[in-house]
C-alpha cells in the first residue's frame, strides 16, 4: 500500500503549492496520512493471523462514525481513501460502511467503476446474513478497535488542520524551481475569437444544454468557485507543455498543483508564486480556435451560487506560432504516408471492418502528440500501391483542426475523403438516431450560414440503398466551433435560417477541399448520426446518445452501414500489403557534404524531469531527418531545411534539437 502525497518527478515530498485555501497535503502531514492508511488496513485485514480476530474483514461501525464526522471537509476523506490500493475496496463487506460510502455521505467523487463495484458488494451484503458470525469478532476486538479509532480521529484532526479544501481524486503536485527551463520564445497573447466575444454578450441567456454541469465536469465546481470568489486570473495556452512551464517559472509561479476532473481532454493546473502568494488557474488545451473557444467559453459561462462568473478581463489566451498545416504535413512526410483515401470518425470500427471484409492489417500507427492515425496499405487490381488513413474526430481533428490536416493530406495526394460524424438535429422532424446526409454544408459560427461550398456529397447516391426509416436527406448542415456557443438565441437563429443539423468539423473539411483547387477531382462523401436535439430534453451536458423511443427494437441504419457502401466500390479485388517501418531511437547519419564524407550528429536537449512522453516526437524528428537525407547527399539547401525543422520542432514540442556536422 502506497500513497503519493506529492509528485516532483524525481524528488519526493517537496512542499506543494498553497493559496486561497487551495493546496496539496503538506509534507509534514505525510506521517499522519500514512498512519490513517495503516489503521484502515488493520481494520480491514483479512489475514488469519490478524491480531484483531480471525478473518476480520469489515469496517467497524465506529470507524464509519469517525469518517462521517469529517463530512464538512471532503478533502480529508478523499486524501485518505484515494491513498488505498484498489484491492482495498474489495475487502469491504460491512453493510453500514458500504451504505455510508455508496450514498456519498462522505461527499466523495468515487469513479464510476468503483461505484459499480461498491454497488455490487452492497447489494450482496444487504441480502445476506453471513456477516452475523463476524459480529463476535467485532465485540472481541472492541477495545482494540476503540484504541485504533482514537488514533484515527487524532490523525484526521492533524490532517484537517492542513488539508486541501479541493476534492481531488489523485492530487499531484510538483515544483518547477528544481527544473532548468528556458524562457519561452514563441508564446504570444491573442485576442478572444469573435465567437467568444459574442458568447460573452449572451451569457445571461439560457443555454441549449446544461452548461453548468458540462463545465463542472470539465473544470470542477470547487475550482471555479475558488477562482470566482478569489478573483483569480485564468490563462489558457495552446502550445507545448514546456513553453507553458517555462513561462510560469520565469514569472515565479513555481508551485504547481495538477488536478483531474470527470471529463475534459486537456490539462488543468493551479499555480502559485511562493514569493508574492499570488495564484492563477492554467488550462493547457490543444491548438486551434475551436479548442480555445470551447475551453474559454465554458469557463466564462459558469455561474456560482451567487450568479457570479469569471470576468472576461480576468482571462487571457496564449498560443505559439505553430503552423498546423505544416505540422501535419511534416508528420505525414516523416512516416512516408501518401494518404489516397482518408476516413474520418469511428476509427476502431473501420479497423475491424477493413480486417474482416478486406483482410487489411494495420501497416503503421502514428501516435504523435498532434496526430493519431492508423495506416493501411494495399494493391488495387492493377497492382498499384494504395493507402488508407483512418482518424478519430477527437481530440486531434476537433473543430477547425480538421481543415489544417485535410489541406496537408491533399498536398500529399489525398483523392477520397469519407466523413463519419455526429450532429445535433435542429429540423423539427429529426430524432436521435437518424442518419442524415446533407446537400449543402456551411460554417454557421455567426448564427447563420456562410457561403456553402460547391462540392457534391457522394453519400447522396447511397441513401436509397439503405432501407431503414431513419435515413434522411437534409438541405442545410452547419458547422460551429463548439457546442458551447449554442445558446438558445443562437440555436433559434440557426433554425430561422433553415439550418437542419449542426456539428463542429464538416464545413472546415469542405473548405479545405475547396481551397485546394482540386474539388472537381476529389471524391467526397459525408454522413452524420443525430445524437442530440439542442435545447430539448433530448440533449444533456455531454451530448450522449439516447436513442429516440420510436427506434427502439427496430433495425435502423448506423454510420458504419453508409461507410461500408461507399468503401465497397473502391476496395474490390485488392491485395493487402504489410509494411513495417521502424525509426532508430538515436541517430548519427552518414552523408556527403561538398564532396567529403561527413557525419551528421543529432542530439536532443531535453530535461527528464518534465512529465512528457518524448519518445514519439523524437522518432518523428528522426524520420524527418531521414527523409531529407534519403539520397545520402547533404547540401546547403538541405541544411537550411534541417535548421527550419529544428525550429518547428521546438515550437511544437518544446524540445531543442542540436545538429552538428562532424
Amino acid at each position: 500500500m502506497s500513497l503519493n502525497v506529492q509528485q516532483n518527478h524525481g524528488e519526493k515530498n517537496k512542499p506543494g503549492p498553497r493559496a486561497s485555501g487551495l493546496h496539496t497535503v503538506a509534507s509534514d502531514t505525510h506521517a499522519a496520512v500514512t498512519s490513517v492508511q495503516n489503521t484502515l488496513s488493520d481494520l480491514t485485514t483479512d489475514k488469519e493471523e490478524s491480531k484483531y480476530g480471525k478473518n476480520l474483514k469489515f469496517i467497524p461501525e465506529e470507524t464509519v462514525t469517525a469518517l462521517t464526522e469529517v463530512n464538512n471537509n471532503p478533502g480529508v476523506i478523499t486524501t485518505i481513501l484515494t491513498a488505498l490500493e484498489p484491492s482495498w475496496w474489495n475487502r469491504l463487506d460491512n453493510p453500514k460502511a458500504l451504505e455510508a460510502l455508496f450514498n456519498l455521505k462522505l461527499n466523495l467523487n468515487i469513479p464510476p467503476e468503483q461505484q459499480l463495484a461498491i454497488a455490487g458488494i452492497l447489494k450482496r451484503s444487504r441480502n445476506s446474513i453471513k456477516f452475523s458470525d463476524r459480529i463476535e469478532n467485532v465485540l472481541a476486538a472492541k477495545k482494540t478497535i476503540a484504541d485504533l479509532n482514537e488514533r484515527l480521529k487524532s490523525d484526521i484532526k492533524r490532517i484537517e488542520e492542513k488539508s486541501p479544501k479541493l476534492n481531488i481524486a489523485s492530487p499531484k503536485g510538483f515544483a518547477l524551481d528544481t527544473v532548468d527551463l528556458p524562457a519561452p520564445t514563441s508564446l504570444q497573447q491573442v485576442p478572444f475569437p469573435p465567437e467568444l466575444n459574442a458568447l460573452v454578450q449572451e451569457r445571461s441567456a439560457e443555454h441549449s444544454m446544461d452548461i453548468q454541469t458540462y463545465t463542472e465536469n470539465r473544470l470542477s465546481k470547487t475550482v471555479l468557485d475558488t477562482v470566482i470568489n478569489g478573483n483569480i486570473p485564468v490563462e489558457i495556452y495552446s502550445t507545448n507543455t514546456l513553453e507553458v512551464f517555462g513561462k510560469l517559472k520565469h514569472e515565479g509561479y513555481t508551485q504547481i498543483l495538477k488536478y483531474t476532473t470527470k471529463d475534459g481532454d486537456y490539462n488543468k493546473y493551479f499555480c502559485v508564486n511562493p514569493e508574492t502568494k499570488k495564484s492563477k488557474l492554467v488550462l493547457m488545451t490543444l491548438p486551434g480556435k475551436s479548442y480555445q473557444t470551447q475551453v474559454a467559453g465554458s469557463a466564462l459561462l459558469y455561474k456560482n451560487a451567487e450568479g457570479k462568473s469569471i470576468p472576461p478581463e480576468n482571462m487571457r489566451i496564449f498560443e505559439s506560432g505553430i503552423d498546423l498545416k505544416n505540422t501535419y504535413r511534416d508528420i505525414l512526410e516523416a512516416y512516408n504516408v501518401k494518404p489516397e483515401t482518408i476516413i474520418f470518425g469511428s476509427q476502431m470500427f473501420h479497423d475491424a471492418f477493413l480486417k474482416q471484409e478486406f483482410k487489411l492489417e494495420k501497416s503503421q500507427w502514428i501516435q504523435d502528440p498532434y496526430l493519431n492515425a492508423i495506416i493501411y496499405h494495399y494493391k488495387d487490381k492493377e497492382g498499384n500501391k494504395r493507402t488508407i488513413v483512418t482518424l478519430n474526430m477527437s481530440p486531434h481533428m476537433f473543430g477547425d483542426k480538421i481543415k489544417s490536416f485535410t489541406s496537408a493530406a491533399i498536398e500529399r495526394g489525398a483523392q477520397r475523403i469519407i466523413f463519419n460524424g455526429t450532429a445535433g438535429g435542429l429540423k423539427s422532424d429529426l430524432k436521435v438516431g437518424d442518419l442524415v446526409v446533407p446537400r449543402q454544408i456551411a460554417n454557421v459560427n455567426i448564427g447563420k450560414p456562410g457561403q456553402s461550398a460547391n462540392i457534391v456529397n457522394n453519400a447522396l447516391n447511397f441513401t436509397s440503398e439503405l432501407k431503414g426509416e431513419n435515413v434522411k436527406i437534409v438541405e442545410q448542415h452547419g458547422t460551429v466551433h463548439t457546442p458551447v456557443v449554442e445558446t438558445m438565441p443562437f440555436v433559434s437563429s440557426l433554425k430561422e435560417n433553415k439550418v437542419d443539423t449542426v456539428e463542429c468539423e464538416l464545413a472546415n473539411l469542405v473548405e479545405a477541399i475547396q481551397d485546394s483547387g482540386q474539388a472537381d477531382s476529389i471524391y467526397f462523401s459525408a454522413h452524420l448520426q443525430v445524437t442530440d436535439i439542442p435545447g430539448t430534453e433530448h440533449t444533456n451536458a455531454d451530448k450522449s446518445m439516447t436513442l429516440d423511443p420510436s427506434y427502439i427494437n427496430k433495425d435502423i441504419n448506423k454510420q458504419s452501414d453508409m461507410t461500408r457502401l461507399v468503401l465497397q466500390q473502391f476496395l474490390q479485388d485488392i491485395q493487402p500489403i504489410k509494411v513495417e517501418k521502424t525509426v532508430p531511437s538515436s541517430m548519427t547519419i552518414e552523408t556527403r557534404y561538398q564532396d567529403h564524407a561527413r557525419k551528421l550528429y543529432v542530439a536532443f536537449d531535453t530535461n527528464k524531469q518534465i512529465p512528457l512522453n518524448f519518445e514519439v516526437p523524437q522518432k518523428t524528428f528522426m524520420s524527418i531527418m531521414t527523409n531529407i537525407l534519403k539520397d545520402g547527399i547533404l547540401t546547403d539547401e538541405k541544411l537550411a531545411k534541417i535548421f527550419d525543422a529544428c525550429q518547428n520542432f521546438y515550437k511544437r514540442y518544446g524540445f531543442k534539437v542540436n545538429v552538428n556536422l562532424l
